[in-house]
């Protein structure tokens, strides 16, 4: 591979001969090219967790189409003498920081909760071919101040410094244990620091291998190590590394603890120093017994406590020896240090001169961490094992989840929708892991793939890249084949599985469709807010269908359905599975004027009633996802959930065992209706119901009666007043050992004279009825229950005899019901949780 002629870019113009293409010249010209441009910046009262600061900036036009990089600074100072390199994350058009990064940087300049001015430049630089930027090709952008106003906050290095990855066999391999190697000067190139090598027993593990990485994860442009593998530890001064997946592992260094600095320009490695041991020697006139030094790999640094009796002096040195010894300001061989009388815990970092002594955290216990880098998300992304995947610079090299491909025929497999900047780099892998992944054949970096066009991948090749845009990946597992394609192509000659939901609905006379999907992990698959997506027709051997293609994820799956038009619906639709394509025909009413439906000619899967419900918040508290805050049942057919805290922009619904299900899916009528609080809000349950907001922030105390459809959000600390009839109906039977009024469910006001309860769980056989309560005494001869002989009958009109010599009621099948009652008439339904009589 030609390489660029960089060394010789001080010269008016620099020719550039294309990688991939024969006596094809490009000419870099300094002073034609244009600086990039950046945006206003509007200053703020900094907070952690604050919303991201996105700023508008235009990219450096170097006028040779060769690798480049943008980075941000910050300064405190307009000529940028001090700048800092910022954490930032960079589109073609937008640089996005967040409010935690501006803080790190703020703190460095001024005090804690003051306010400073802040200076920004963006900085264009071409890069050589190992990604380091070219000497001598900076274009800077204007300058703008903002100021903002920081606050007291714990600032990593992770969080502070660029950095490279030390990985190896002492922290097994895996990149979230390990330490890391800083730019503390900002330089953009060379990196140093502390690297503790041992195991759990305190024993070196820095001759078993080692490399570094520039990111994350294994990626051939920053994946360093020797050229040969050596076989003995010679602690050498410096080692000269290379890149790729062919380089070796680092083996030639035994001690516990290193000082390296690298230079990603040259891959040189430097060892600045190496020890078994850091010490603190002198102390209290003592040169004789060092005072052993403990290790913090999160803030990279050693420590130790002393007692200084009086004022002394001290000097840390390695290995209890002096051929290795720092003293004042952290010069090797330095005067010695003195220490004023008192109690202190020393902190030591030969990398970055820090010597502390600070009397507050002597004998309190070190937060050591686990010497891993501090991401956002402590536990890392979220991966789904025995995956085929695309990665790359849009998943952050392995920061976020693979994009997870799902397959549509034998041994191929699809990603729909992958978004990338010509700037991206991507590659495939399985599993979320380096072992087994693909990209191009030959030695060009990244490799340009032509769209449409079917390109075969090696193992271990190096990085794609495609034009900007939008593309769905295709990858054969078998001959290693991919296709990428303009969304919503397919590769030509290549069978493709799709499915397909066919929706007749002739029946019914609606003059549109629109289709709400779901699965049992929560996943929805229109949209996720109702009704739904609106479903187009088409004409299959002369029937007109409303039809919904499922994505590559959904085939293979079982899911639910509603059809809809925005006023009627069918009643859930479950258990259908998407393995081929299916028919869905509406037939006709149930009681409660949902359709029903088959499908493929089949009534669909009906699942048993519920045998437990549990009520509970769902919305922008929780991510619209489980786990719910939990109701507790208080009695009286009633739910509590206390000291719950809300914003005015929170939105919020009730549903029962976190999922959902227009049984149990309870908001108000209006769209954003604001509850009314110490008062009873009137609920609608169903399709219909929308979600909730409270007036003003604050921790309130909920109380919820499903039955009447009734939510009260209280004051916390105060209890709603309901008004408690003189005569009141109650459900008892075994499910309650028959018990008193304290035990009975409690009937409430339904419609039409009706009264109910809902979810109540019952069991098979086990008996129960209905009686009064009047004017505090059960009334023995108030009792409803069955004729002498008659059966109870689901989900159908059913006659009590009141007053006694009468049968029990029961159900067949154990489970959660809902109980419609009408003391005038005497009629009864029992009901399937969530289904509905007509009355």
């Amino acid at each position: 591979m030609k390489k660029l002629l960089y060394s010789i870019l001080a010269l008016a113009g620099v020719a550039v001969t294309s990688c991939t293409q024969e006596h094809i010249d490009v000419q870099y010209i300094p002073e034609n090219a244009v600086a990039p441009t950046l945006g206003a910046i509007e200053g703020c009262d900094l907070s952690e967790g604050g919303a991201d600061i996105v700023v508008e900036y235009t990219k450096a036009d170097f006028g040779v189409a060769t690798a480049s990089g943008h980075n941000l600074y910050i300064s405190k100072s307009e000529d940028m003498a001090d700048m800092k390199k910022a954490k930032a994350t960079f589109t073609d058009t937008t640089i996005t920081l967040t409010q935690a990064d501006i803080n790190v940087v703020a703190l460095d300049f001024a005090e804690a909760g003051s306010e400073v001015d802040l200076y920004f430049a963006v900085v264009a630089n071409l890069n050589t071919d190992k990604g380091a930027a070219v000497a001598g090709s900076d274009l800077r952008s204007n300058v703008v101040k903002a100021t903002f106003k920081s606050y007291v906050a714990d600032v990593l290095p992770t969080e502070k410094f660029e950095k490279v990855w030390v990985i190896g066999n002492y922290c097994g391999w895996d990149h979230a244990k390990t330490q890391f190697l800083f730019d503390y000067t900002a330089s953009g190139n060379v990196y140093s620091g502390v690297i503790d090598f041992a195991d759990a027993e305190g024993v070196s593990l820095a001759n078993t291998g080692f490399k570094l990485t520039g990111i994350a994860g294994w990626d051939d442009t920053c994946n360093w190590g020797e050229e040969t593998k050596a076989t003995e530890a010679d602690e050498p001064a410096s080692i000269q590394l290379i890149t790729g997946g062919g380089s070796q592992d680092i083996m030639r260094y035994a001690k516990r603890f290193y000082g390296f600095e690298f230079d990603k320009t040259t891959l040189v490695l430097k060892k600045a120093w190496g020890a078994d041991q850091i010490g603190i020697i002198g102390l209290n006139g003592d040169w004789d017994n060092d005072i052993v030094m403990e290790y913090n790999p999160k803030w990279t640094r050693f420590y130790a406590d002393i007692d200084a009796a009086a004022a002394t002096e001290m000097k840390f040195r390695a290995d209890a020896g002096w051929d290795l010894n720092w003293g004042v300001d952290c010069a090797q061989g330095g005067d010695n240090i003195a220490v004023p009388a008192g109690q202190y815990r020393v902190y030591f970092n030969p990398a970055t001169g820090l010597i502390e002594f600070n009397a507050k955290a002597y004998g309190t216990e070190e937060d050591t961490g686990a010497g891993t880098d501090t991401p956002d998300d402590p536990e890392g992304p979220v991966t789904e094992p025995d995956r085929w995947g695309v990665v790359g610079t849009i998943t952050e090299w392995g920061g976020q989840a693979d994009l997870y491909m799902s397959e549509v025929g034998e041994n191929l497999f699809v990603r729909n929708g992958v978004t990338v900047t010509a700037d991206d780099q991507f590659k495939i892998r399985f599993n979320n892991d380096w072992a087994v992944n693909y990209g191009a054949a030959g030695d060009v970096e990244p490799f340009a793939v032509t769209v449409g066009e079917k390109l075969t991948l090696a193992a271990g090749g190096k990085n794609l890249s495609a034009p900007a845009g939008t593309y769905d990946i295709y990858f054969n597992i078998s001959t290693f084949d991919i296709w990428v394609m303009a969304e919503g192509e397919t590769p030509g000659g290549v069978e493709v599985k799709t499915v397909k939901i066919y929706g007749d609905v002739s029946a019914t006379g609606w003059t549109n469709c629109n289709a709400w999907i779901w699965d049992d992990g929560g996943a929805n698959y229109t949209g996720g807010t109702w009704p739904g997506l609106a479903l187009e027709t088409a004409e299959v051997d002369g029937k007109t269908y409303y039809v919904f293609n499922c994505a590559p994820e959904m085939i293979g799956k079982t899911v639910s359905v509603i059809f809809n038009n925005g006023s009627e619906q069918t009643v859930d639709i479950t258990g259908v599975a998407l393995n081929d394509d299916v028919v869905i025909t509406l037939t006709e009413k149930d009681g409660a004027g949902k359709w029903l439906a088959t499908v493929n000619g089949e009534a669909p899967v009906t699942p048993e009633p519920p045998t437990e419900i549990v009520y509970g918040l769902v919305g922008t508290i929780n991510g619209w996802s489980a786990p719910d805050v939990p109701f507790e049942e208080i009695g009286d057919g009633g739910y509590k959930l206390l000291g719950q805290a809300l914003t005015a922009s929170d939105e919020i619904k009730i549903r029962a065992n976190e999922q959902w299900n227009d049984a149990y899916n309870y908001g108000l009528e209006t769209a954003g209706g604001i509850l009314t609080t110490n008062a009873a809000n009137t609920l609608v349950c169903g399709s219909g119901a929308q979600n909730m907001k409270v007036a003003a922030d604050g921790t309130y105390d909920l109380y919820f009666y499903p039955a009447a459809k009734t939510l009260y959000v209280m004051t916390e600390g105060t209890t709603p007043e309901i008004e408690t009839p003189a005569v009141q109906y109650g459900l008892v039977g075994e499910f309650n050992g028959w018990g008193g009024s304290s035990s009975d469910i409690l009937f409430t006001d339904y419609q039409n004279g009706y009264l109910a309860v809902t979810n109540v769980a019952l069991e098979a056989g086990k008996g129960f009825k209905v009686r009064f309560y009047n004017d505090g005494t059960w009334n023995s001869e108030g009792d409803y229950a069955l004729e002498k002989g008659a059966s109870t009958v689901i989900g159908e009109a059913m006659t009590l005899k009141h007053g006694g010599n009468s049968d029990n009621l029961s159900v067949p099948t154990s489970g959660s019901y809902d109980i419609y009652f009408n003391p005038t008439t005497c009629v009864m339904y029992v009901m399937v949780a969530g289904e509905v009589p007509t009355i």
